[in-house]
């Protein structure tokens, strides 16, 4: 999904914009090509009022095997750090 709340919004480091699901399909999901490897020590996501109940990090040396590092099956929204 491209225009106001695409994904290139979803780590520009503004926090007045954000990516937007498409309302009604799920799953959907993104990612984020590091451009080489990298350690991942910490990951926030800061949730609006349309929050996922359900939703899980994993991590990709290759964009083909993920490897889950975090999830989180009953999620309430505010900030996950």
């Amino acid at each position: 999904m491209r225009g106001a709340n695409g994904p290139q919004l979803a780590f520009d480091g503004d926090p007045a914009t954000r990516w937007e699901s498409r309302l009604g399909q799920d799953p959907q999901w993104i990612y984020v090509d590091l451009g080489a490897q990298a350690t991942l020590s910490r990951a926030v996501v800061k949730w609006e009022g349309a929050y996922a109940k359900s939703f899980r990090l994993e991590t990709s040396n290759d964009e083909s095997s993920w490897t889950p590092v975090y999830s989180n099956a009953n999620a309430s929204g505010g900030t996950t750090d």
